[in-house]
């Protein structure tokens, strides 16, 4: 009996160390028959504004615009495929789509990293892709989805609705919405870089402001008759049936804002007119008294106006000190027509008189930018009027015009 219980021991010994030899083995193979999770890929894409996020520039240089026009409160964005990819990517299919809102665009860098997941063919197959990106799309009254295709956002517009008018023909956008500035950014054909589980669109999206702005700045000499100056009512048209603002615009451009070039849908478009919306200025409470009102022109010759930013500056000192009165700002659309206008003003108990302003070509007043129409009375009847032209912001051209009237 006692020969028998050794050789049973000796052999439940036996199986516990082999039992123990598997399962170290196991573990040192990280789990045996345990699948390993694959983790699902990634797409990630960079969407920035440039150094001054709303990007203006007049003809001498690029302008800060003010803090709440710089913000950037949420982003949609839709990845679609560009190419046919093997049996099951074809063109125009929807990658990903991510909508969030948003800090990282309303710090320093104003750039911002997000990732969308993708399917695993499309890791595979790699096939280059259309990126759109709108940002405070709310604010223009679009109600975008994931479900939005690629031709829908080619075609759709900022426009006047029964519903919505934030940027419309009958109330004149003056102030900033809670919900931000439209604003908006496309690429194309881009290639896909990296590896899975994440990859890359490499080349990052710019969004720019999808409106325009225009400011006008008054003031005065103190003459002695405090009701001297009246600035009436002011107008954007040209006195014909061709429209200068449009009805519609479209939100994305053919693909990133390099050139003046716009798509402005022009059919069907009446005049702007801004006389209705503005409060008329008149008397000394409301347009400033300036020792030297002539000092805010822009001055070529003057270092310190060399550019955009430094006359914007003079401006805003102006109106900080309550030398300058200003009406607007207004945001509005972009226009492809050459922007003219007219300022009605009376003197005393003069009849109404008017001075004109007009932008220097066809398309100056494009997305991004800000126009500037400053007028002062200095006595002798006349209201003189100056215009800092605006270009492109991309523009290196370092040549001015200014009129004067």
């Amino acid at each position: 009996m006692k020969i028998e219980y050794r050789h049973i021991g000796f052999l439940l010994g036996s199986l516990l160390m082999l039992l123990c030899a598997a399962c170290s083995s196991s573990d040192s193979e990280g789990g045996g028959d345990v699948p390993k999770v694959k983790e699902p890929s990634k797409l990630e894409i960079v969407v920035y504004a440039p150094t001054h996020p709303v990007v203006t520039r007049a003809d001498i240089g690029s302008v800060e615009p003010d803090a709440e026009e710089r913000a950037i409160q949420s982003l949609d964005i839709w990845v679609f495929a560009s190419e046919n990819r093997g049996t099951t990517i074809h063109n125009g299919d929807l990658i990903g789509y991510l909508n969030t809102q948003v800090s990282s665009l309303s710090g320093s860098t104003f750039e911002g990293t997000y990732q969308m997941t993708v399917s695993e063919d499309f890791s595979e197959l790699r096939p280059n892709v259309d990126i759109y990106v709108a940002a405070n799309a709310a604010s223009a009254g679009l109600n975008l989805t994931k479900d939005t295709p690629r031709a829908t956002l080619d075609a759709i517009k900022i426009e006047h609705t029964q519903t919505a008018d934030p940027f419309g023909l009958t109330t004149p956008q003056s102030t900033v919405p809670a919900t931000g500035l439209p604003m908006s950014g496309v690429l194309k054909n881009q290639p896909i870089a990296g590896n899975q589980p994440l990859l890359k669109v490499e080349t990052k999206v710019q969004v720019v402001r999808a409106v325009s702005k225009v400011r006008f700045v008054f003031s005065r000499t103190d003459t002695g008759d405090n009701d001297k100056l009246q600035i009436t009512r002011i107008t954007l048209d040209d006195g014909a049936a061709s429209s200068l603002i449009p009805k519609q615009q479209y939100l994305f451009l053919d693909g990133p804002y390099t050139t003046r070039a716009t798509r402005i849908v022009t059919t069907g478009d009446a005049p702007y007119e801004l006389s209705n919306q503005l409060t008329p200025l008149t008397g000394a409470d409301q347009i400033k008294v300036s020792t030297y009102p002539a000092k805010f022109t822009y001055n070529p010759a003057d270092e310190n106006q060399a550019s955009g930013q430094g006359y914007e500056v003079l401006i805003n000192t102006g109106i900080a000190d309550a030398e300058l009165s200003q009406v607007g700002r207004f945001y509005l659309r972009e226009s492809s027509q050459q922007l003219k206008g007219k300022i009605y003003y009376k003197i005393g108990d003069s009849a109404e008189k008017s001075t004109g302003f007009t932008m220097y070509e066809a398309g100056d007043f494009s997305r991004n930018h800000t126009w500037i129409v400053y007028g002062y009375f200095a006595g002798k009847e006349t209201l003189k009027v100056s215009c800092v032209m605006v270009l492109d912001w991309d523009e290196t051209s370092t040549l001015y015009d200014i009129y004067n009237w």
